[in-house]
């Protein structure tokens, strides 16, 4: 799988209720075209053992666009890694710190498929 590293520019961030799931989007200018990163459930358990992993997630996508709200997102430089055609992980315009999107979001479900491989 071929990934690509690009900085992009954030134009929109949401978190929002999609039925009965929390999701979010973040819409990146990637110069490659308009990119969308998000509809993943950030609610995926039937009890609270999610909450620790979505407050993580958020507070790493906040500290990796240097933002101190999800609602002052938009405008801010990040780095993406696609591979694809979708964006895999979020990083740091300038520090190599990343974030990969499925495995801080779903560590148990990741965690279970390496053990299964």
């Amino acid at each position: 799988m071929d990934e690509i590293e690009c900085n992009a520019k954030i134009r929109s961030a949401s978190i929002y209720m999609d039925g009965r799931r929390l999701t979010f989007m973040i819409k990146v200018d990637s110069g490659r075209g308009i990119l969308g990163i998000g509809t993943y459930n950030l609610s995926p358990y039937q009890n609270d053992d999610w909450m620790p992993d979505f407050c993580y997630f958020v507070e790493r996508v906040l500290r990796l666009a240097e933002s101190k709200s999800w609602e002052d997102l938009p405008g801010k430089i990040i780095r993406i890694k696609i591979a694809n055609g979708i964006v895999i992980a979020i990083g740091n315009a300038i520090y190599d710190d990343w974030i990969n999107i499925k495995q801080t979001l779903y560590p148990d479900h990741i965690k279970e498929l390496n053990e299964v491989s």
